[in-house]
């Protein structure tokens, strides 16, 4: 009888075991974008990662959710100087979203990338590019910073510390976008997209006084080069139009100029004709003269 009670008791845990497997495994969330298993949920319409979340919306102009995501990403111009490599651990936190145990791949070795984890223990990691992160620790020097990422306080600690790395990297991206600036109507088109990166770095407590800086004296020089080019534009334009119409005269004055040789080719035949005449004219006056001095030779004659 006890061993029926120790067989049916391990059967039942058995079986809860197995359900509660189920459950977890129905209640796993997946990014809609990597398809690796998230801890946070991020995002509105779609389930994404914290890396994929926050990729997007430093890499996006404006945030469009009816958009596929695969689309997306395709469109989306990548943030320069790092590659994503999403990667999957043991992680735990306290928040109420479950949770998936699953070893993580190897990341991606390469001599010039270096990878960092968004946080002790978290899912992710990126590879980012030696030079990059030497360029990130030079600017931060330059600009210190603290920021407060109060508009993140709903997420936990090992969330938020991912979160603030990738607003680092957005930070240096822009840095680097404004001081590597070439063109200024390149610039002027982008104007908007930067104030839009600086606006929402300074919401998450950035100082982003230089950039601002920076980008006010490139704003200067590229609404400058925006209205020369304007200027050069509409006088262009004059020049084409003068320039037809000073072939069109130019076509007008060769016209009046066969005309004109016509015309003289003209006068000149009638020149020649008209001194033909003149010539027959004296031949006549000449031969009519010797006429009526025969006639008056012969009136004059006496008579027989």
């Amino acid at each position: 009888m006890e061993k029926e009670d120790r067989s049916s008791s391990g059967c039942e845990s058995i079986n809860s075991s197995s359900q509660s497997r189920k459950r977890r495994a129905e209640s796993e969330i997946k990014c809609s974008e990597c398809n690796t298993v998230v801890t946070h949920v991020c995002g509105r319409t779609q389930s994404k990662c914290i890396a994929c979340y926050f990729r997007d919306r430093s890499t996006a102009k404006t945030t469009t959710t009816s958009t596929p995501p695969v689309h997306r990403r395709k469109t989306s111009t990548p943030v320069s100087k790092w590659k994503r490599i999403l990667c999957a651990s043991n992680h735990s936190s306290s928040s109420s979203v479950h949770h998936h145990q699953q070893t993580p791949p190897p990341p991606l070795s390469s001599p010039s990338m270096a990878s960092v984890r968004l946080s002790p223990g978290d899912i992710h990691c990126l590879q980012v590019p030696n030079d990059f992160i030497t360029s990130q620790e030079k600017l931060f020097q330059i600009m210190p910073q603290n920021p407060h990422l109060k508009p993140l306080e709903k997420y936990p600690p090992g969330a938020r510390k991912g979160m603030k790395l990738m607003f680092d990297l957005e930070f240096t991206n822009l840095a680097e976008k404004l001081q590597e600036s070439v063109d200024p109507l390149e610039f002027y088109a982008k104007a908007g997209e930067y104030t839009w990166q600086m606006t929402t770095l300074e919401e998450m407590g950035y100082n982003v006084v230089k950039l601002k800086q920076k980008f006010d004296n490139l704003s200067k020089i590229s609404v400058i080069g925006k209205a020369n080019r304007d200027e050069i534009e509409v006088i262009k334009e004059k020049i084409r139009v003068m320039e037809a119409e000073a072939s069109a005269r130019q076509k007008k004055i060769q016209d009046l100029e066969t005309e004109v040789q016509q015309l003289k080719n003209e006068l000149r035949s009638e020149d020649e004709e008209i001194e033909a005449l003149k010539l027959l004219e004296r031949e006549f006056d000449e031969e009519k003269a010797k006429k009526c001095s025969a006639f008056m030779s012969v009136a004059a004659a006496p008579w027989i």
